[in-house]
């Protein structure tokens, strides 16, 4: 009896391992994959950055924070290794916009889906993308739209005022900003 059990059990996990090897096997993302005798397509997000509003200007953190809707706060460091408070955006399940608030910096990050995600994943990439942008605009106006879509286009970033780093690359965008350069109080969000 004992025998049986160790083959029974030997058994579920070689079909485990396999199950494992046959998903990581495939370069299509699992939840990307089309139904069965469908070919996949992988088309690219579109962000229609031209026709987003450009929001009013703004220097108060809560204002600008309450483009990207509500937040849980959680501790972390900012772009300096210095203590910060975290405001995310998502559900852990959710493709990420976060905020990482330090005393001179606002770093603001979001998922910048794959051509290869589902149609979920890139809606919500393009709705983090508008909030940001909203956020954008706020801070820097029109300079703020050209901003984002040099980001959004992989381009590299317009030199502004207390922009420290701006970008996509490995499904993740990015903005540092130096708030003390540019007069934005830091209360809590």
């Amino acid at each position: 009896m004992k025998k049986i059990i160790k083959l029974l059990g030997l058994f579920v996990v070689a079909v485990a391992l396999w199950g494992v090897w046959r998903m990581m096997s495939n370069d299509v993302p699992s939840h990307a994959k089309p139904a069965k005798n469908e070919p996949f397509v992988a088309e690219p997000v579109v962000y229609d950055v031209s026709s987003w509003a450009i929001s009013p200007k703004s220097r108060e953190t809560k204002t600008l924070m309450a483009h990207l809707g509500v937040a849980t706060a959680d501790d972390a460091m900012d772009f300096y290794g210095n203590p910060a408070t975290c405001y995310r955006y998502t559900a852990h399940h959710e493709a990420p916009l976060y905020v990482v608030m330090g005393q001179d910096v606002m770093e603001v990050v979001w998922y910048h889906a794959s051509p290869k995600d589902d149609v979920a994943f890139k809606e919500q990439s393009q709705n983090h993308a508008q909030k940001v942008h909203a956020l954008a605009t706020a801070i820097y106006g029109t300079d703020g739209k050209t901003l984002m879509q040099a980001v959004l286009l992989e381009k590299p970033a317009p030199k502004l005022t207390g922009l420290i780093e701006a970008g996509c690359q490995a499904y993740q965008c990015r903005l540092i900003i130096n708030t003390k350069k540019l007069g934005i109080t830091t209360t809590k969000a």
